[in-house]
């Protein structure tokens, strides 16, 4: 069976293959042992010498240490007693009722109690001679180490890998997780974690001595030059001196009221002072971390000296500070509990931050909530605009009040009501086992709406997640259950009934399966359905919750602003300001008036007003948390009042911190925790938002009684776990959501679920007027509107106790079948009149896009009348939806379309729910008179669409009718299952390259080989561990074990460059790539990569020879000795070195690498160019010296956009750096050049710069940031000499891609035969205004230039041949270089060769354009008007020699 193993920890047994061995409980004494009683040879030897030398391990009556001897739970409490030395006194061990304040353990298990390190069992025992479990070990060892505060660890997701997980308590999963992600507990080799095994003594020491690293129990000054791995002072008169700390360092409360120094020392993970009082800890010279400083009685006094710099320091007791001059503090955040703090001296504090009062900083008070900066002894308030998000530590806050929405009740961790679920710091069942609790005898109904039947009865019991309690059973086959949450009761159904729809519903529900958003209070009404297979209720009763019913949790507040202070807090909020409609067409300013936003009478006041703003007719306030708060998971919750009225639109809602994580809205996601339309003062909705295609899932409350949301203030939260939401009002649950998805549109499968939703979020509060969902405002508008809020929330499960995901069953697409004639078009023919056709289906207005008609049925076929043809195509339109099509498949669509008279139209078939995304691309028609069979074939290469739709678009070209009839799409092929895979829109072949998409974030890749069974093989959940982590059970060959990808689709004779990032756990790790096909996996190249522990980017470069149907990337990863990351992989095609020798043009979208740019529609340019996107172009440079470069851009960003070039000689092609971005301090010239606003976005110009190019290989990267690019011109700085052939493409063997059209609706080019044809339907007036044209060309002034070109044409007829430049940014003013004598050249059906010289007269051009004027000719009376097409080759445009000077 193949083993799934946590990411990024190689997996052995934490201490060996030991079979522990079984003894009596005898009674410990707590006698001291020698080191030297450590059992030589023993695999645990030297951590039992170090730590029976410290006096931590004590031996028994005998004296020996019996290190394979099970734990009790007494004897590893008396452990950590040593270790930290906690403060005894207070409830004592009599607080357990089986122990006693005289056993040898009394003092330790009392201390230790009060320290929180251990809970007990719910009945008040303690059970302290029972053996230890691995995970009660854990939950022991996090909380005196601190551990569960570390957030980061606890949202690492790495239980789920293990085999036995489902065995894990759901009490210690937090703990378990922090102990694996910090290295010190690890699975076993066969898979498992073993979480209910015991201990032995000599396993806890080891578990104790990874923790601790190194004691300091007696005082002394310890001033040896060292490097620890962690360290704890216990005793006061300790100094340390000169120690490097790699890991924690804990000041422990056995430090007492007493002094400890620390000197010329550093700490690089995280400092826990809980120790000193009165006297002082000294920190002198020396570097910390973050720091956490709390003592539960009294205040810790600290000195810091010379030139001292901590980190982060977090108080959660007061503290005696005295700072001197030099010593730094970065953060400085003084949370509740650390009231009575006193800080003096000099020194810097960067930023401190009271979330408390009672804090005084050189005799200045400092109010709760200010931010304030302090240097050299000045104490000034923060910048308001700083970013800095407050400590959110578990536990610094009350949680909310009971019944609010599944709020907390009782006492987390104590062992409640009817399951035995575990509780406490051990795994042992309390209460009555299996005995339901609580009002569970009122169910209802059933049979028929008569009594209950006494054969079916639910049971319900506690979950084992807070805040969840979980029903049982018993269906027959064939039957499922169902269960509906509720904040009332619940109507009985009848048998027979249909199962309700409502989104509170599980079904099927599994017996035993946790349900959530449950409590005592509010939504304690469960109804539990035996439904049969047709979804009808066969039984039903309903449950009544009690508190022993459900699952106790706790909320802990980490965030809030209850706007009690004069101002809005800007260390907690951002102004969004301006206007623009935000995608909704709102109508208001948003601004940073106080008219707008301000706090009155302890609310924040959003008010919106009806006044002439800079543009707009009203204006409001938008605030978000964005940098300042920001949370993935968690209880959100608001108090408000709304607002009422025709077209307003108050929102309290989130988005994603790094919205490009997933790509734009909505595939990055959107929470609406409340939004209400104006219109509808009594209902408001909870929405998510995710995609691509968009969708949303959305409930929506209404208050019973008639009121209206702004009568009062009511409490509107959400409650975000991993894979599910629960939407409240008031603490009722109206909504619970858990089935989305993620999609990048340049990806390939989806984001792994639960994407978007795995990741940080910000709060925004808005009160928008307008838009597209309320409406706007009318005359019963009243102005101005407020939304108050009395108070914004955040909370945190205690320890992060969230669920785990659970995968939505995938909905399959159903693709019907196509009718009896074989066509998937319903009513091609029109028999059925126009049924199943849709006119102008934008509407209304009908004529959004200024176009007008009808259709009527006329000879058998639909006739479009056409009124006014509008602006674009689709101005006219006429179109059938829910038609299906299958990916790979291939499709034959033909129809029969005439007009009058010749005129134009399109046919495409698109995906409407897909963006519009082209399926078949839009073919032009040439219609006359006469009726015409069209008939074109295509390939379904996207996923299958059961809506796609075909559209005839009439729009933009004339007036003139259009009649369509016998409309067939047929299937002529179904999809080949070796069809290769297309390059994603980034370029790369490989697809998930980068591990994150599909399920277990592995869509597209294969494991194979003998060794795969045995393998581990695992990505990660967190967003940094997202790479795939793998290793063979053993070494082996090389092919044991292949990784591998197929049916790329490389291209003959191409060159691609293969890179990926990869690092090893042993140093010298080799792996093998190659890439071939199926049967020969090295066909194309085959490369041996030595990987090193650090992570690293590899590159091979592969030139394809014959083409293959389908390529396979293949890794061969068998040889491995140890773990390998592997991450980023990718193929992609490379284009060769543009050669630069005189005048060179290099194409945008000809790049060799790029990240986030797309091409154009055209492919002939590059856009969408955000901030951080980038193109790399591979130049080889025949001679060294000065060049101008000629950018051809276009801006239509409001401030214009900006170029930023990197220059680094070499190339990936000769391996003298890695694939990928080029780091700016990496390269050796870097140019920059601001681009105006060019008045749009393709409105392109002409900008330019001087760089120095060197002889040889350089790889140049541009950035372009809100800059459309066309196409790069480098010309020498000295243009005199000879030229050559400056036009592209001008012969037509593959195709016209360098030449464009103008008013290509009334024109069409192609390659014909190795020639470029020219289509004209028709030729409009003005020879100059139907065109064939290729620009971008280099003409230097003084040279005489020559055009020749062979040409002939089906009808005789004149031409006009045009040499000059258009200036896009002076309103496209026309230069003529021929000074008005364009030649008129005459063409027939006879293939001439034409030539035609001119003198550059003007200043030398860079953007010059050649061109064909083919549009109407008037020679003498005759005007040449006839259509039909010429054709055009072998067209040059050469210059000689400059004139001598």
């Amino acid at each position: 069976m193949k083993k799934i193993m946590a990411a990024g920890l190689i997996f052995t047994m934490i201490c060996g293959s030991l079979t522990p061995a079984a003894g009596a409980s005898a009674v410990r004494t707590g006698v001291p042992a020698s080191a030297s009683e450590a059992k030589a040879g023993h695999w645990a030897e030297a951590a039992l010498r170090e730590w029976t030398g410290y006096g931590v391990v004590q031996g028994y009556e005998n004296g020996s240490l019996q290190p394979d001897r099970l734990i009790s739970r007494a004897e590893l409490a008396a452990m950590l007693h040593r270790v930290f030395g906690y403060d005894g006194g207070g409830a004592g061990s009599a607080a357990f009722t089986d122990t006693a304040d005289q056993a040898w353990y009394g003092p330790a298990l009392e201390a230790v109690f009060k320290a929180g390190v251990i809970t007990g069992y719910g009945d008040g025992t303690f059970k302290p001679q029972n053996p230890v479990s691995r995970q009660d070990v854990a939950v022991m060892l996090s909380r005196a180490f601190q551990l569960v505060n570390d957030s980061a660890s606890l949202k690492a997701n790495v239980l789920e890998s293990f085999e036995d997980a489902a065995s894990i308590g759901s009490y210690s999963a937090p703990a378990l997780k922090a102990m694996i992600t910090s290295g010190v507990m690890q699975g076993y080799p066969d898979g498992t974690l073993r979480p209910k095994q015991p201990l032995t003594r000599g396993e806890a020491v080891v578990l104790l001595d990874r923790l601790a690293g190194t004691l300091y129990s007696k005082a002394g000054t310890y001033d040896e030059s060292e490097t620890l791995d962690h360290a704890v002072v216990n005793k006061d008169g300790v100094i340390l001196k000169n120690k490097q700390i790699t890991g924690n360092l804990y000041l422990a409360p056995g430090i007492g009221t007493g002094d400890v120094s620390m000197e010329n020392s550093a700490v690089s993970g995280k400092t826990y002072i809980n120790g000193g009082g009165e006297h002082s800890v000294h920190i002198t010279s020396s570097t910390l971390g973050d720091t956490v400083l709390a003592h539960p009685e009294h205040p810790i006094r600290a000195v810091l000296g010379g030139k001292t710099v901590i980190g982060q320091l977090a108080l959660k007791g007061p503290m005696i500070a005295e700072l001197s001059e030099g010593t730094v503090i970065h953060s400085l955040v003084l949370h509740a509990g650390s009231s009575g703090t006193v800080i003096s001296g000099k020194g810097e504090i960067a930023s401190l931050q009271a979330e408390t009062d009672g804090i005084k900083v050189n005799g200045v008070v400092l109010a709760k909530g200010q931010k304030m900066v302090w240097s050299s002894e000045s104490l000034k308030p923060a910048n308001a605009g700083a970013s800095t998000e407050p400590g959110r530590t578990a536990g610094e806050s009350s949680s909310p009040s009971a019944g609010s929405g599944g709020s907390p009740g009782g006492n987390n961790g104590a062992p409640g009501g009817s399951n035995g679920s575990p509780g406490g710091d051990n795994g042992t069942s309390g209460g009555n086992n299996g005995t339901p609790g609580g009002n569970n005898g009122e169910p209802g109904g059933g049979n028929g709406g008569g009594e209950p039947s006494a054969e079916w009865s639910p049971v319900v019991s506690v979950g084992d997640i807070p805040g969840t309690a979980q029903v049982s059973a018993s269906v027959p086959d064939g039957h499922t259950l169902a269960v509906l949450v509720a904040h009332h009761a619940i109507e009985t159904p009848k048998a027979g009934d249909s199962l309700p729809k409502d989104s509170l519903l599980i079904h099927p529900y599994q017996p035993g399966d946790d349900i959530s958003g449950v409590d005592a209070s509010v939504n304690k009404y469960l109804g539990v359905y035996e439904v049969d297979a047709s979804k009808r209720v066969v039984h039903f009763r309903q449950i009544i919750l009690t508190e022993a019913d459900v699952k106790p949790e706790t909320w802990s507040m980490v965030w809030n602003d209850e706007f009690e202070s004069s101002e809005i807090d800007g260390t907690k909020w951002n102004y969004i300001q301006g206007g623009g409609g935000y995608g909704n067409n709102e109508l208001q300013n948003y601004t940073n008036r106080r008219e707008n936003a301000r706090i009155e009478d302890g609310k924040l006041v959003i008010e919106a007003h009806k006044e002439a703003y800079q543009g707009n007719d009203y204006t409001s306030a938008k605030l978000t948390t964005e940098g300042k708060g920001d949370w993935t998971y968690g209880k959100f919750e608001v108090r408000a009042k709304m607002p009422e009225g025709k077209g307003i639109w108050p929102a309290i809602w989130m988005m994603p911190t790094d919205q490009n994580l997933y790509s734009g809205w909505p595939a990055s996601g959107e929470i609406d925790i409340m939004e209400l339309l104006g219109h509808e003062p009594n209902k408001i909705y909870g929405t998510l938002h995710y995609g691509v295609p968009h969708d949303e899932v959305q409930g929506s409350y209404t208050l019973p009684d008639g009121s209206s949301f702004s009568d009062s203030y009511h409490t509107f939260s959400v409650e975000w776990e991993p894979g599910e939401f629960r939407f409240y009002v008031d603490g009722i649950l109206y909504a619970k959501q858990n089935d989305w998805f993620s999609q990048n549109v340049n990806e390939a499968e989806k984001y792994t679920y639960p994407a978007p939703f795995d990741r940080d979020f910000f709060m925004q509060l808005n009160l928008a007027v307008g838009g597209n969902w309320p409406g706007s405002p009318d005359s019963s508008t009243v102005f101005p509107q407020q939304m108050l809020v009395d108070y914004v929330r955040v909370y945190e499960r205690e320890m992060s106790q969230y669920r785990q995901p659970v995968e939505p069953a995938s909905h399959s697409v159903v693709i019907r079948e196509p009718g009896a004639d074989g066509s998937y078009i319903v009513n091609g023919s029109f028999e059925d009149g126009l049924n199943n056709w849709i006119f102008q289906p934008f509407g209304p207005p009908e004529d959004l896009f200024g176009g007008r008609g009808s259709v009527a049925l006329d000879q058998g076929a639909v006739l479009t009348s056409i009124e006014q043809e509008g602006d674009v195509e689709y101005a006219v339109q006429l179109v059938q939806t829910d038609i299906p099509l299958i990916k790979g498949a291939e499709y034959r669509l033909s129809f029969d379309a005439w007009s009058s008279a010749d005129r134009s139209m399109t046919a495409a078939i698109s995906g409407p729910n897909r963006n519009y995304a082209r399926y078949m691309n839009d073919q032009t028609l040439s219609l006359s008179a006469q009726r015409q069979t069209y008939t074109f074939d295509f390939v379904m290469a996207s996923d299958p669409d059961p809506d796609a739709r075909l559209e005839f678009n009439m729009g933009k070209a004339g007036v003139l009718p259009v009649w369509i009839d016998e409309v067939r799409l047929h299937k002529i092929a179904d999809p080949d299952p070796s069809l290769t895979r297309e390059a994603l829109p980034g370029g790369s072949l490989i697809y998930n390259g980068t591990f994150d998409q599909g399920k277990n974030r592995l869509a597209f890749w294969s494991l194979d080989g003998p060794a795969a069974a045995e393998a581990y093989a695992q990505v990660g959940s967190a967003i940094e561990e997202r790479k795939l982590y793998v290793k063979p059970a053993a070494p082996g060959p090389a092919d044991s074990l292949l990784l591998s990808q197929n049916q790329l689709g490389l291209k003959e004779n191409q060159m691609y460059v293969l890179s990926f990032e990869a690092k090893a756990a042993a140093e010298g790790s080799v792996i093998q790539a190659a890439i071939g096909n199926e049967s020969e996996p090295g066909l194309y190249g085959e490369q041996s990569f030595t990987v090193g522990t650090a992570k690293e980017s590899y590159t091979m470069i592969i030139n394809m020879g014959v083409k293959e149907s389908a390529g396979k990337l293949v890794f061969k990863l068998g040889a491995l000795p140890g773990l390998l990351e592997l991450d980023n992989v990718m193929l992609k095609e490379m284009a060769p070195p543009v050669i630069i020798d005189g005048f060179s043009r290099i194409e945008a979208e000809n790049y060799s690498d790029m990240r986030g740019v797309q091409k154009g529609e055209d492919g002939l340019s590059v856009g969408w160019i955000d901030p951080g996107d980038w193109m790399q172009y591979i130049v080889d440079v025949k001679q060294a010296g000065e060049y101008k470069v000629s950018y051809y851009v276009a801006s239509g960003y409001e401030t214009g956009g900006s170029l930023k070039l990197l220059m680094k000689r070499g190339s990936v092609l000769e391996h003298t750096f890695p694939a990928g971005e080029m780091a700016e301090s990496e390269a050796d010239a870097v140019y920059t050049l601001d681009v105006a606003n060019t008045g749009d976005w393709g409105r392109f110009v002409l900008v330019d710069q001087m760089i120095t190019l060197e002889e040889g290989t350089h790889t140049l990267q541009l950035y372009a940031p809100h800059v459309n690019v066309d196409y790069m011109l480098l010309a020498p700085s000295d243009l005199s000499g000879t030229t050559r052939n400056v036009v592209r493409n001008g012969t037509f063997d593959e195709n016209v891609g360098e030449w464009r059209t103008y008013q290509e609706d009334q024109l069409s080019i192609s390659s014909v035969n190795g020639e470029m044809k020219v289509h004209l339907p028709s030729l409009t007036p003005d020879a100059w205004n139907q065109q064939v044209y290729q620009d971008g060309l280099t003409l230097v002034q003084g040279v005489t230039y020559t055009v020749t070109f062979d040409a002939y044409s089906t009808v005789d007829r004149p031409i006009q041949l045009g040499v000059g430049h258009i200036d896009s940014s002076n309103n496209y003013a026309y230069t003529d270089f021929l000074a008005g004598g364009k030649p008129t050249l005459w063409l027939t059906s006879e293939k001439k060769s034409y030539q035609f010289s001119f003198v550059m007269n003007n200043p030398t051009e860079l953007n010059a354009k050649l061109e064909f004027n083919l549009g109407q000719i008037t020679v003498g009376d005759t005007v040449y008007s006839e259509a039909g097409d010429l054709f055009l080759d072998n067209i040059r445009l050469s210059g000689g020699m400059t004139p001598s000077r």
